[in-house]
C-alpha cells in the first residue's frame, strides 16, 4: 500500500467511536479527530525502512524529533482552518478537509467510506461480545465504549483500519488537544445520558 501524502508527508487519522449498545448496535462517529504525521518525508526505497520518523506516525515517537516536531497553535478563530497550523505534526479534520480540497480531492467521500469501515469492524466482533454481555447480563443498559480507531489513507484514498485502541488517551499535551479531547468527552458522556451536578448541593440534600 502506498500512502496518502501531504506536504510529502506519511500520516495516519485517530478516529473516535462510541458504541452505547452491541444488542442492538448503536454507534457514534465523533465530527472531529486527530492527524497525525510523520515528521520526516516519505519514500518508499528499502533503505529507508529503519527511519522512524518516516513511516511511523506515532506521536509518541514523531515529538521526539525535536528538529522538525512542530506543535499546532491551534488558532481557531482563523478563517483558513490551514492557516493555524500548515506545518504542524498534528491537525484536526477540518484542516485535513482543507488540505485534501487543495489537491482536489473530497475528504467528505473518505469520511463516509471511514465510517463504513469503523461499522463493519464493529460488526465483526458483535457477535462475541454478544455472548459476553449475556453472561452478565445486569450490565447490558448501563456500559458504553469508546474506542480509538488507527485509519490510514492509502494513495487512492481509500481508507484502512490499523489498529482499533479500546482504551483512547485522553490525555492533552497542548491547547490543540484539550480541545478536540474536551469536547469529545463531553458529547459522550451527553450522549450516554450523564448529567453534571453541583457537589456543594449534592452534599446537601
Amino acid at each position: 500500500m502506498n500512502p496518502h501524502l501531504i506536504n510529502g508527508l506519511k500520516y495516519d487519522l485517530r478516529v473516535y467511536v462510541l458504541v452505547t449498545s452491541y444488542c442492538p448496535l448503536k454507534v457514534y462517529l465523533y465530527n472531529d479527530g486527530l492527524v497525525r504525521f510523520a515528521t520526516e518525508p516519505y519514500n518508499n526505497d528499502p533503505r529507508s525502512v529503519n527511519q522512524k520518523f518516516m513511516h511511523l506516525t506515532n506521536f509518541s515517537i514523531n515529538k521526539k524529533n525535536t528538529a522538525k516536531f512542530v506543535k499546532n497553535n491551534d488558532h481557531t478563530d482563523s478563517s483558513d482552518a490551514e492557516a493555524h497550523g500548515p506545518d504542524a505534526s498534528k491537525w484536526d479534520f477540518k484542516q485535513l478537509e482543507s488540505a485534501f480540497a487543495k489537491q482536489g480531492a473530497s475528504f467528505g467521500a473518505v469520511k463516509q467510506e471511514i465510517k463504513s469501515i469503523c461499522l463493519k469492524t464493529l460488526i465483526s466482533v458483535e457477535t462475541q461480545i454478544n455472548l459476553l454481555v449475556q453472561k452478565n447480563p445486569t450490565t447490558r443498559n448501563n456500559c458504553f465504549e469508546l474506542y480509538g480507531f488507527d485509519v490510514m489513507i492509502d494513495s487512492n484514498l481509500k481508507p484502512w483500519v490499523l489498529e482499533v485502541n479500546v482504551l483512547p488517551s485522553l490525555s492533552s499535551s497542548s491547547v490543540f488537544d484539550k480541545r478536540i479531547k474536551t469536547m469529545l468527552v463531553c458529547d459522550a458522556l451527553t450522549i450516554v445520558g450523564i448529567r453534571g451536578y453541583d457537589k456543594l448541593e449534592f452534599k446537601d440534600l
